[in-house]
């Protein structure tokens, strides 16, 4: 487990009663010198409502505080309205209390914030009663840490990954047409794409080998989980594939995305010192509608279709890219990315409709040691990273996988139509000068943040 740290600090909201003022001031001073925010009352409601963390101190006077009960409301409303990501909700317990004398835990009150009406109770876990565990105020700062976790690593079994709620993130995240079944990426991680060499044959072409290794990453703050990512490693073409990498929307303050990437690249690093780059696929957008977009939300910015808003998207989940230092293969001729056709990658028994389940998708890069690529080398990269991500990770393990079922015909045909859709590829690109850059620049990004348009991606 390796812990992350963000380029900008976690707000804090500390609720409390004037009578606990001196054990509040001393979890404030606490907070602060670990690298944390803390917020005052000055404004509670917006401050609770933008906190990542809610901390609640316990005491006989809290419990029995209208304001502090209706601030543990909002929280909890606040929690409810985001998924549960935000804030986090703590309890800790002062050294007074009458609930020691009789070794109970009382439940807490919790009250609408606008009209005080009850509207439950909170139970409360002891965990943070420094009187009951000494080392208490250390466990908190532990535990609101942002921690990185690795399948295989630190999580071994199908029980401890899925206690992570992961693929609640997982399901947050992405939509379902992007999405892999949960089961096998348990199944990929935990027990087939384990670096070890598998081979299967074809009966037309004989024994085919590949070595591949598939890890999960969970990011994790108060042990929920609040980003991932999934990456398979091919041996042999010492590229990283990156299925996937997201950070839950209301944890994306102080760049902790790009820490969490930073992160995966060092765990990388040490799984792998032979890794050369990082290769993933990312989703076409319509330059041009974007560009209309722009254009038009300047004058008219209650005018934005969900058609707009997709496409708008795609071109917003490319600029967090470049951020992390991804560049795409470009045409220089043209500066725009090289299109990619992606084979069926969950064919069907039926040859004759894989066709209408290919996709064309633009080709990041990420060189682990960046430098100015020549010519060659880029064209290089770009037939190495369409070879691993189509042959050695999807047509293989497809293919395996039909062997297995005793599909050997189906398989076989499967391999021949990959093959002929990843060759098609490469040879649309033949004879180009191929370059690695970003697309489109940097002022398509300031036009769009001069709309101050929060749209989530």
């Amino acid at each position: 487990m390796r812990t992350i740290r963000p380029s900008s600090k976690h707000s804090v909201f500390v609720a409390h009663c004037d009578e606990d003022h001196h054990e509040a001031e001393q979890y404030k001073s606490l907070l602060v010198v670990s690298g944390f925010s803390v917020v005052s009352h000055a404004d509670s409601r917006s401050e609770i409502e933008n906190a990542h963390f809610f901390i609640f101190l316990v005491s006989d006077k809290s419990l029995a505080s209208d304001r502090i009960q209706r601030e543990l409301g909002l929280a909890c409303a606040r929690q409810r309205e985001t998924g549960g990501y935000q804030p986090i909700v703590i309890q800790v317990f002062t050294r007074e209390g009458d609930w020691r004398k009789l070794r109970t835990v009382p439940s807490f009150p919790v009250r609408d914030f606008e009209t005080g009406e009850r509207t439950g109770l909170l139970s409360l876990n002891p965990s943070f009663d420094e009187l009951t565990h000494p080392q208490a105020r250390n466990a908190l700062i532990a535990f609101m840490r942002p921690t990185l976790t690795v399948a295989r690593g630190d999580i071994r079994d199908v029980k401890s990954f899925n206690e992570t709620e992961v693929f609640k993130l997982y399901a947050d995240l992405f939509p379902p047409n992007e999405r892999d079944d949960p089961e096998d990426i348990v199944h990929w991680v935990l027990d087939t794409d384990l670096g070890t060499v598998r081979s299967f044959n074809l009966p037309a072409r004989g024994k085919i080998s590949y070595q591949l290794d598939s890890r999960y990453f969970i990011l994790s703050v108060a042990n929920k989980a609040v980003g991932l990512g999934f990456l398979t490693y091919d041996y042999d073409a010492k590229l990283a594939y990156v299925n996937y990498v997201g950070v839950q929307r209301c944890w994306r303050e102080g760049e902790l995305a790009k820490a969490l990437f930073q992160d995966i690249v060092d765990v990388l690093a040490d799984l792998f010192p032979e890794y050369e780059a990082l290769i993933l696929e990312v989703e076409r957008f319509d330059i041009d509608a974007v560009d209309a977009t722009i254009k038009q939300l300047k004058t008219e910015p209650a005018c934005f279709s969900s058609e707009q808003q997709e496409e708008i998207r795609k071109f917003l989940r490319i600029r967090f890219y470049h951020k992390l230092g991804f560049f795409f293969f470009v045409d220089a001729a043209t500066g725009r990315p090289l299109v990619c056709r992606s084979p069926c990658v969950d064919p069907s028994d039926d040859p004759g409709i894989w066709k209408d389940e290919e996709a064309d998708y633009w080709i990041m890069h990420f060189d682990r040691q960046p430098t100015a690529p020549r010519r060659a080398e880029a064209a290089a990269n770009w037939r190495r990273a369409i070879q691993s991500m189509y042959v050695e990770i999807l047509l293989k393990s497809v293919a395996e996988r039909r062997v297995i079922a005793r599909q050997a015909e189906i398989a076989e045909k499967y391999w021949e139509y990959g093959n002929r859709i990843v060759d098609g590829t490469i040879a649309s690109t033949q004879g180009k000068r191929i370059e690695l850059r970003q697309f489109p620049d940097q002022t398509w990004y300031d036009r769009w943040r001069g709309l101050k348009i929060d749209l989530p991606i």
